[in-house]
């Protein structure tokens, strides 16, 4: 009885500890993210070709990624990194020929957290909510390729765009072992900016109109994944 005793308390104590300390964190993450300008895009390309049956066959749909990061329990922040990837292709065939735009979308994240405990002050609390701060670098290469009676064209320029955004969410922490599972969930909003071409900072991606596509990360986002105290 007594060594059951025991190490209920050492697996007290050592979750209360790990709870407290620093900790490196990983996470595996789907979000819904909205790229309607990209959309648009899309739409306005096929509605200039003048053919009725054009397809849409990819409109950006969930982001996938990850994010790694520090989180220091005592200063309440966490740094880190994110990566997302989507994309979008609208597409046409017909007996002389076929034409295709693929718009991969891929976006590179630095960021800082504040988080605070929920429902309890002690920072061994398992649920938190934070807010933060986010800057991504955004790379656009759409390969627009045609085919007409044989004879292959294949463009492939390249697109970038600096995004700055705030974000709002909740994390719930585990403690399994000598690790944390870790799930999260919120919502980040973004400035859309327009991409601007690599080779010249004054060309853009345009609508048909003139006006500039806009890169937009704003949605709701979700992660699982671990955390290592230190």
């Amino acid at each position: 009885m007594k060594q059951y005793i025991f190490l209920f308390l050492f697996l007290s104590i050592f979750f209360e500890g790990a709870a407290q300390k620093d900790n490196f964190f990983v996470e595996m993450n789907y979000n819904d993210f909205s790229h309607k300008s990209l959309n648009n895009y899309l739409v306005d390309y096929l509605k200039n070709l003048e053919i009725p049956y054009g397809t849409i066959t990819d409109d950006f749909p969930g982001n996938y990624g990850f994010t790694i990061g520090y989180n220091s329990n005592p200063l309440k922040t966490a740094f880190f990194f994110g990566y997302n990837n989507t994309g979008g292709k609208a597409n046409y065939t017909d007996r002389t020929g076929s034409r295709s735009l693929t718009i991969p979308i891929k976006g590179y994240t630095f960021g800082l957290s504040y988080q605070v405990p929920l429902f309890n002050k002690n920072l061994n609390s398992p649920f938190h909510v934070g807010i933060r701060g986010l800057g991504t670098y955004t790379q656009v290469d759409p390969t627009l390729r045609k085919e007409y009676y044989g004879s292959e064209t294949l463009l492939t320029p390249s697109f970038y765009s600096y995004n700055f955004g705030v974000g709002v969410g909740f994390i719930y922490e585990l403690p399994i072992a000598f690790f944390k599972l870790r799930a999260s969930v919120g919502y980040d909003q973004y400035m859309g900016r327009r991409l601007k071409y690599n080779q010249s900072d004054d060309s853009n991606i345009l609508f048909s109109n003139g006006e500039p596509v806009r890169v937009q990360w704003s949605g709701f986002r979700s992660g699982l994944g671990i955390a290592i105290p230190l």
